[in-house]
Protein backbone atom coordinates (compact mmCIF):
# COMPACT_ATOMS: atom_id res chain seq x y z
CA UNK A 1 0.00 0.00 0.00
CA UNK A 2 2.88 2.67 1.42
CA UNK A 3 4.45 1.46 -2.43
CA UNK A 4 1.30 2.30 -4.11
CA UNK A 5 0.61 5.25 -2.74
CA UNK A 6 4.24 6.56 -3.44
CA UNK A 7 3.75 5.49 -6.98
CA UNK A 8 0.59 7.57 -7.33
CA UNK A 9 2.95 10.59 -6.18
CA UNK A 10 5.47 9.71 -8.38
CA UNK A 11 2.86 9.88 -11.46
CA UNK A 12 1.26 12.87 -10.57
CA UNK A 13 4.66 14.74 -9.86
CA UNK A 14 6.57 13.20 -12.76
CA UNK A 15 9.78 13.85 -11.45
CA UNK A 16 12.10 11.08 -9.21
CA UNK A 17 14.47 14.21 -7.84
CA UNK A 18 10.73 16.38 -6.51
CA UNK A 19 9.47 12.66 -5.62
CA UNK A 20 12.81 11.83 -3.69
CA UNK A 21 12.73 15.41 -1.94
CA UNK A 22 9.34 14.60 -0.56
CA UNK A 23 10.16 11.22 0.88
CA UNK A 24 12.93 12.58 3.03
CA UNK A 25 10.33 15.24 4.52
CA UNK A 26 7.86 12.72 5.93
CA UNK A 27 8.21 11.62 9.29
CA UNK A 28 9.48 8.49 9.79
CA UNK A 29 10.56 7.59 6.36
CA UNK A 30 12.35 10.53 6.55
CA UNK A 31 16.15 9.96 4.19
CA UNK A 32 16.37 6.65 5.75
CA UNK A 33 13.82 5.44 3.34
CA UNK A 34 14.71 8.26 -0.03
CA UNK A 35 17.78 7.43 -0.47
CA UNK A 36 17.27 3.61 -0.73
CA UNK A 37 14.17 4.43 -3.28
CA UNK A 38 16.32 7.26 -4.80
CA UNK A 39 19.13 4.95 -5.95
CA UNK A 40 17.28 1.56 -5.96
CA UNK A 41 13.54 2.51 -7.59
CA UNK A 42 14.20 5.47 -9.36
CA UNK A 43 17.98 4.49 -10.88
CA UNK A 44 19.26 7.58 -9.53
CA UNK A 45 23.34 8.15 -8.57
CA UNK A 46 23.81 7.78 -5.18
CA UNK A 47 25.05 11.05 -5.22
CA UNK A 48 21.93 12.46 -6.67
CA UNK A 49 19.87 10.91 -3.66
CA UNK A 50 22.38 11.51 -0.84
CA UNK A 51 22.26 14.92 -1.80
CA UNK A 52 18.71 15.83 -2.40
CA UNK A 53 17.56 14.00 0.48
CA UNK A 54 20.18 15.52 3.07
CA UNK A 55 18.41 18.90 1.60
CA UNK A 56 15.02 17.49 1.79
CA UNK A 57 15.44 16.21 5.56
CA UNK A 58 17.15 19.49 6.39
CA UNK A 59 14.79 22.23 5.34
CA UNK A 60 11.38 20.79 7.08
CA UNK A 61 13.54 20.85 10.03
CA UNK A 62 13.16 24.64 10.24
CA UNK A 63 9.44 24.70 9.98
CA UNK A 64 9.29 22.38 12.58
CA UNK A 65 11.87 23.69 14.97
CA UNK A 66 10.03 27.22 13.89
CA UNK A 67 6.42 26.31 14.64
CA UNK A 68 6.31 23.52 17.46
CA UNK A 69 6.41 25.22 20.40
CA UNK A 70 2.94 27.88 19.35
CA UNK A 71 1.30 24.47 18.02
CA UNK A 72 1.72 22.74 21.51
CA UNK A 73 0.37 25.30 22.96
CA UNK A 74 -2.57 25.57 20.61
CA UNK A 75 -3.81 22.13 20.05
CA UNK A 76 -2.81 21.07 24.37
CA UNK A 77 -6.27 23.24 24.56
CA UNK A 78 -8.00 20.16 23.04
CA UNK A 79 -8.05 16.73 25.25
CA UNK A 80 -7.74 14.52 21.99
CA UNK A 81 -4.45 16.57 21.04
CA UNK A 82 -3.36 17.38 24.37
CA UNK A 83 -3.09 13.63 24.89
CA UNK A 84 -1.17 12.97 21.68
CA UNK A 85 1.27 15.74 22.36
CA UNK A 86 2.06 13.80 25.93
CA UNK A 87 2.31 10.55 24.28
CA UNK A 88 4.73 12.13 21.42
CA UNK A 89 6.38 14.19 24.34
CA UNK A 90 6.94 10.88 26.54
CA UNK A 91 8.09 9.15 23.65
CA UNK A 92 10.60 11.92 22.39
CA UNK A 93 12.01 12.10 25.93
CA UNK A 94 12.26 8.69 26.08
CA UNK A 95 14.18 8.19 23.34
CA UNK A 96 16.60 11.48 23.67
CA UNK A 97 18.61 10.18 27.07
CA UNK A 98 21.61 10.18 24.72
CA UNK A 99 20.61 13.99 23.90
CA UNK A 100 20.16 14.82 27.85
CA UNK A 101 23.47 13.06 28.29
CA UNK A 102 25.69 14.63 25.58
CA UNK A 103 23.70 17.98 24.63
CA UNK A 104 24.56 18.92 20.99
CA UNK A 105 26.91 15.60 20.30
CA UNK A 106 24.30 13.44 21.34
CA UNK A 107 21.84 15.10 19.24
CA UNK A 108 23.88 14.51 15.79
CA UNK A 109 24.29 10.74 17.42
CA UNK A 110 20.36 10.45 17.73
CA UNK A 111 19.88 12.00 14.61
CA UNK A 112 22.77 10.55 12.96
CA UNK A 113 22.21 6.87 13.32
CA UNK A 114 19.39 5.82 11.34
CA UNK A 115 17.19 3.48 13.10
CA UNK A 116 13.52 3.99 13.74
CA UNK A 117 12.37 6.64 15.70
CA UNK A 118 14.93 8.45 15.48
CA UNK A 119 16.04 11.29 12.96
CA UNK A 120 15.04 14.91 12.54
CA UNK A 121 11.28 14.82 13.50
CA UNK A 122 11.90 13.20 16.88
CA UNK A 123 15.52 15.15 17.31
CA UNK A 124 13.55 18.03 16.81
CA UNK A 125 10.84 17.61 19.32
CA UNK A 126 13.44 15.92 21.79
CA UNK A 127 15.07 19.44 21.26
CA UNK A 128 12.64 21.52 21.88
CA UNK A 129 11.58 19.90 25.23
CA UNK A 130 15.09 19.56 26.63
CA UNK A 131 15.60 23.77 25.71
CA UNK A 132 18.07 23.75 23.26
CA UNK A 133 18.54 26.50 21.44
CA UNK A 134 16.65 26.57 17.79
CA UNK A 135 19.98 27.54 15.97
CA UNK A 136 22.33 25.37 17.89
CA UNK A 137 19.90 22.30 17.41
CA UNK A 138 19.63 23.24 13.40
CA UNK A 139 23.35 22.88 13.30
CA UNK A 140 23.29 19.30 15.38
CA UNK A 141 21.10 18.47 13.09
CA UNK A 142 22.92 19.04 10.21
CA UNK A 143 25.75 17.08 11.09
CA UNK A 144 23.61 14.11 12.39
CA UNK A 145 21.90 14.22 8.92
CA UNK A 146 25.08 14.17 7.23
CA UNK A 147 26.45 11.27 8.98
CA UNK A 148 22.87 9.52 8.83
CA UNK A 149 23.00 10.34 4.92
CA UNK A 150 26.70 8.70 4.43
CA UNK A 151 25.31 5.63 6.42
CA UNK A 152 22.63 5.20 4.74
CA UNK A 153 24.21 5.42 1.40
CA UNK A 154 26.86 2.91 2.22
CA UNK A 155 24.03 0.35 3.63
CA UNK A 156 22.39 0.98 0.47
CA UNK A 157 25.51 0.60 -2.24
CA UNK A 158 26.24 -2.47 0.24
CA UNK A 159 23.41 -4.41 0.03
CA UNK A 160 22.50 -3.45 -3.70
CA UNK A 161 26.61 -4.72 -4.46
CA UNK A 162 26.44 -7.84 -2.42
CA UNK A 163 22.42 -8.99 -2.95
CA UNK A 164 21.10 -6.98 -5.90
Amino acid sequence: MKTDLILYFKETIGSSELLILIISMLPVVELRGSIPWGILVEDLSWQKSLTISLFGNFIISVPILTILDPLRIYFSKFKYFNTLIIFIDKRSLKKSKIIKKYGHLGLIIFVGIPMPITGVWTGCVASNLLKINKYKAMISIFFGLILSSIITTKLTLMGYYYLG
